[in-house]
């Protein structure tokens, strides 16, 4: 489904235009181009599926040329009765289908509209009957309480940050990620900006779970992500229902969390995450991504020692079990250049 939002589903039309491979038609009706709404939608087979399948939105028909908006408007469904079955079902529709055209396009197996249907049934059923104890696993492996206070970290741990910035004026988001070590050594940096709108909780989740990435791409097994968006905390740890904006990136959080041998979140105050707001709010004026991982700009590795003092100074004269509040000075220096102007 991430693919399919991002428009990044490697279907014929994006493979003719990214790859120059083909004339990007439909490789099973050979009708129109291979977009991700024909595949889904106007193909024949598609349309012989959903006539077949068991859940409908009929009521959606106009929005069918625009994946996105389609999504959006099936998502609202999780709040209604049994809107989460439905939800799951046509995903599982949606799965049945890519994979359908794909045993068409490398296997020359045609694949019948009744088999597509049937499979896709008989997986979700599967899925609804072993998401219970799933969910007993995920719970005992996610930290299930909020934090009041701020521990000392282990040797073995990476601390991760997160933060998001939204740009109305420019139409795009930014994201800020900061890794850190026990000892509070800046181990990586890396700001991402997306083109397009989006709710503060949607985007502060897409850092999370990129954050998530960036630390199996790291080979790190033990991790403790940090952010100062609370409702994204309560519904990864299961204090709070998803939202619809956020419920398949929280998804995609759950299942990256388990391939970790300890992984847990945390939320902190806007003040104990002045690092990864500073990048966030740096990365939403960028062109590209950008990433650092020994070599860090002078403005980035100021606000890190300036933390780290602060940070070791608390440690050493707050009481173990009193909670406390960082307050952070900036010094000019270290502010990232054109960032003196809210965003």
């Amino acid at each position: 489904m991430w693919k399919c939002l991002q428009n990044c589903l490697p279907v014929n039309e994006q493979l003719s235009k990214r790859l120059h491979r083909g004339e990007g038609r439909c490789g099973c009706c050979g009708e129109d181009m291979e977009t991700i709404e024909h595949l889904f939608f106007f193909c024949e087979k598609a349309v012989e599926t959903w006539k077949l399948a068991p859940v409908r939105w009929d009521g959606l028909l106009g929005m069918q040329y625009n994946f996105w908006l389609w999504w959006e408007q099936v998502t609202q469904s999780l709040a209604l009765n049994q809107g989460q079955e439905r939800v799951s079902l046509t995903i599982n529709i949606l799965w049945q289908i890519w994979k359908a055209r794909n045993k068409k396009l490398f296997e020359q197996a045609n694949q019948d509209p009744v088999k597509i249907v049937r499979k896709a049934q008989e997986e979700w059923l599967e899925f609804e009957q072993v998401g219970s104890t799933d969910q007993k696993e995920i719970a005992g492996k996610l930290n299930d309480a909020l934090p009041t206070r701020r521990v000392r970290p282990r040797k073995e741990e990476i601390r991760l940050y997160t933060d998001a910035a939204i740009s109305a004026k420019r139409v795009r988001t930014g994201q800020g990620i900061i890794a850190r070590n026990w000892k509070g050594q800046l181990l990586k940096a890396k700001g991402i900006v997306t083109q397009g709108k989006g709710s503060a909780s949607e985007v502060e989740a897409r850092a999370v779970r990129n954050a998530l990435l960036m630390a199996t791409q790291a080979g790190w097994t033990q991790i403790i992500v940090h952010t100062d968006c609370k409702s994204v905390v309560e519904q990864i740890t299961k204090r709070k229902e998803y939202d619809y904006t956020t419920a398949t990136i929280l998804e995609d959080v759950q299942e990256l969390s388990l391939t970790f041998e300890k992984c847990s979140f945390v939320f902190i105050p806007r003040t104990e995450n002045h690092i990864s707001h500073q990048l966030a709010q740096y990365a939403v004026k960028l062109v590209h991504d950008i990433e650092w991982e020994t070599d860090f700009p002078i403005w980035l590795t100021d606000l890190a020692r300036t933390e780290l003092r602060f940070w070791y100074l608390q440690f050493r004269k707050a009481p173990s079990r009193r909670r406390f509040v960082f307050r952070f000075w900036t010094p000019f220096s270290s502010v990232p250049p054109q960032l003196s102007a809210s965003v």
